[in-house]
């Protein structure tokens, strides 16, 4: 069984575990982000893809990741 968290922006660490995720679309202009700070200034920007189904990814401590029209499968 898996858990779900929708969209929104989490801290690596407090808000999820750092680790490898799916993150699968739920809606048209899909997308997640992972930034070095919660300001999401573009210099703080480490991934950032579009979703056309379901994407893999990976993410440390520290780290925020922000999803639109998407959720965060977890074991």
């Amino acid at each position: 069984m898996y858990g779900v968290l929708p969209a929104g922006m989490y801290r690596v660490g407090k808000d999820l575990p750092a680790g490898t995720y799916k993150v699968k679309k739920t809606g048209t202009d899909s997308y997640v982000e992972i930034t070095s700070s919660s300001t999401r200034a573009e210099k703080d920007t480490i991934d950032y893809e579009t979703i056309k189904e379901e994407k893999e990814i990976t993410v440390k401590d520290g780290q925020y990741l922000r999803m639109s029209n998407a959720e965060l499968r977890f074991k």
